[in-house]
This record gives C-alpha cells, structure tokens and sequence, in this order.
C-alpha cells in the first residue's frame, strides 16, 4: 500500500471488505489471494515512475476502427 495514491488505498480496502465475506463464509480464501495479486501489480506499477508514464500515456496516432462487440471479423 505504500506505493498506492490514498484514492486507491480507499478502494483497495473497500474492495477487501466485499470480496472477503464472501470466501471466508466458504472457506475458499482464493478470491481474496487474487484480488490482493491484482493490487499488488497495480502498486508495481505505482512505483515504477517509467512503468507509469508507458502505461498512462496516450497512444501516438489513431488506432484504426475498433470492431463492434459479438460481431465476427
């Protein structure tokens, strides 16, 4: 959580307290092991200031169309 900004420390915790009740009752705890992996890599991210500028830039030029959802190329 150090390398978090606080808005996402918020939604982090939030995100614990939801996805928690749910596995402990089940006893299945890999929810919460995948949840705290995928906040793991965002603070990676967080404290890789190289890493952050790739990841946040905008895109040089236009992307061509984007294919409309369910439907084949």
């Amino acid at each position: 959580m150090t390398f978090l900004p606080d808005e996402d420390v918020a939604e982090l915790i939030g995100e614990l307290v939801d996805v928690a009740r749910g596995p402990v009752a089940l006893d299945n705890l890999a929810p919460i092991a995948l949840l705290l992996t995928q906040w793991r890599h965002t603070a990676e991210v967080h404290a890789d200031p190289a890493l952050y500028a790739l990841l946040t830039r905008e895109p040089d030029g236009d992307l061509g169309p984007a294919p409309r959802p369910g439907v084949p190329e």
